[in-house]
């Protein structure tokens, strides 16, 4: 019986296993489509955090007449915010991600998943892109001219942020493509209910309900936000912290109490809602 051997090349064993491990190491890395939306809109948030604290310093009063001493310390200002080029806070970073992005930011290491590429290049990437630079140009447009530099009023940083809200929903109705069924909270005009996770709550047709349906479409919502919504500009801050207690205490009622959770305490003014992890399934198109 003759002896058969078996020649191992351990150059190239060792060549494999390191192939391997970074193939791993690669994979444990990858980020779901989900999950780098997720990035844009925590991007896009900061970014008009930055804007509007680049806007002007907290002693500034736009109603009063400038006397030269004003646009110093407004100009001043606005030059530290430009020096600030901390990734996380620093204006003109935030600036750069933002308009540098493409949906191959998404689509990256998908290698079987497809998207309409070109339709939402063009409804969002580029949208997402002029937004991004009108919030600087709102800043710093004609910077170095003599007129420059100048508050903007609030009329103008809000309908900045409104738009914003807008791309922030397409954004979202593409999250809910990688959502399996019922994870994604789904609201009921007709019926005024809830129904998430296989259960339905009553809201019924209040003020509360009208928050949350908001606060779905849009995941936060400012006190001034909340009389826009309600039609009611005489709506107190205690009314509206009535309401959202008494959306809560529905949710809770109908076995939604995660849900109820994932509403935060308001904070300057903002009520929002972070939804708990979930395991998304891409699809194969």
């Amino acid at each position: 019986m003759s002896e058969r051997r078996v020649v191992i090349d351990l150059e190239e064993l060792h060549r494999e296993v390191t192939e391997m491990q970074l193939a791993v190491e690669r994979d444990r890395n990858r980020q779901n489509p989900e999950q780098r939306i997720v990035e844009i809109l925590d991007l896009m948030r900061r970014y008009m955090g930055a804007v509007v604290r680049a806007n002007a310093p907290r002693d500034f009063s736009p109603g009063l007449r400038d006397d030269g001493k004003q646009r110093a310390s407004l100009r001043g200002h606005r030059e530290d915010c430009l020096d600030n080029m901390d990734e996380r806070t620093g204006l003109e970073p935030l600036r750069g991600k933002l308009t540098s992005l493409d949906c191959t930011f998404v689509l990256a290491g998908e290698g079987e998943w497809r998207l309409d590429e070109q339709e939402w290049e063009m409804k969002l990437w580029r949208a997402l892109c002029r937004w991004g630079e009108r919030g600087y140009l709102m800043l710093y447009d004609g910077m170095g001219q003599q007129e420059w530099p100048k508050y903007v009023q609030d009329a103008r940083v809000k309908e900045w942020c409104s738009e914003e809200q807008e791309i922030e929903y397409l954004l979202f109705s593409r999250i809910a493509l990688f959502i399996p069924y019922d994870e994604f909270p789904v609201v009921n005009e007709k019926d005024f209910t809830l129904r998430w996770r296989g259960k339905t709550g009553l809201i019924g047709d209040n003020d509360s309900f009208q928050i949350l349906k908001y606060l779905m479409k849009h995941r936060s919502i400012h006190y001034d936000q909340v009389c826009m919504v309600l039609c009611n500009d005489g709506m107190t801050t205690d009314a509206i912290r009535q309401a959202i207690s008494r959306m809560k205490k529905r949710l809770r009622a109908a076995g939604c109490s995660e849900l109820a959770d994932c509403i935060l305490p308001p904070k300057s003014g903002i009520i929002r809602v972070e939804f708990p992890p979930f395991e998304a399934t891409i699809p194969v198109r």
